[in-house]
């Protein structure tokens, strides 16, 4: 990266994080979310560097890519709270006698989905998902509880995510 670009994403950092900081909290309702979430829009920001540098709103732009992220964010949480819904509806809450993923996940041949996913998933790889997912903790809190880091934590969450999607060849992710 350029120094000229440097200089931009610090100037960008300087005059936007507060503003940013605010729209996201409110939105998510978790302080550590919500910096999780600030920070992948800054990753996007100098990844983007050249666009953004001859861009004419960058703050504008900042602004709109992280509506984009708390979107993005949301859709993935009400997803995968919809999944753990349909694999263990008896322990969260009552189903659908209508919802047809529920019926297809149980099948009376095949182990209860819940504790197919407990064999499938090591008990580190369980504990993570649950508490991504189900509990809403950030990837910062998660990173610190397991040791390891943010990236770690959201690629460890992707890998689970694709062990699932093997293992659940019927469940189709809604996009």
């Amino acid at each position: 990266m350029s120094p000229e670009h440097r200089l931009l994403i610090k100037e960008l950092y300087d005059t936007n994080l507060d503003a940013m900081m605010i729209r996201a909290e409110i939105s998510l309702e978790d302080r550590l979310l919500a910096r999780d979430v600030v920070q992948d829009t800054f990753h996007t920001a100098i990844s983007k560097i050249e666009y953004l540098s001859t861009h004419e709103n960058p703050s504008g732009w900042l602004m709109v890519t992280l509506k984009k992220k708390i979107s993005e964010y949301n859709r993935a949480q009400r997803r995968y709270l919809r999944l753990c819904l349909a694999i263990a509806p008896d322990q969260l809450s009552p189903p659908d006698p209508t919802d047809e993923l529920i019926d297809q996940l149980q099948s009376a041949s095949e182990p209860p989905p819940l504790a197919k996913i407990k064999q499938i998933l090591t008990k580190d790889e369980y504990r993570l998902l649950k508490r991504l997912t189900i509990d809403r903790a950030s990837h910062l809190v998660v990173a610190k509880e397991f040791g390891i880091s943010v990236y770690a934590s959201q690629k460890r969450l992707e890998r689970i995510r694709r062990k699932l999607a093997r293992a659940f060849p019927g469940y189709i992710r809604k996009k």
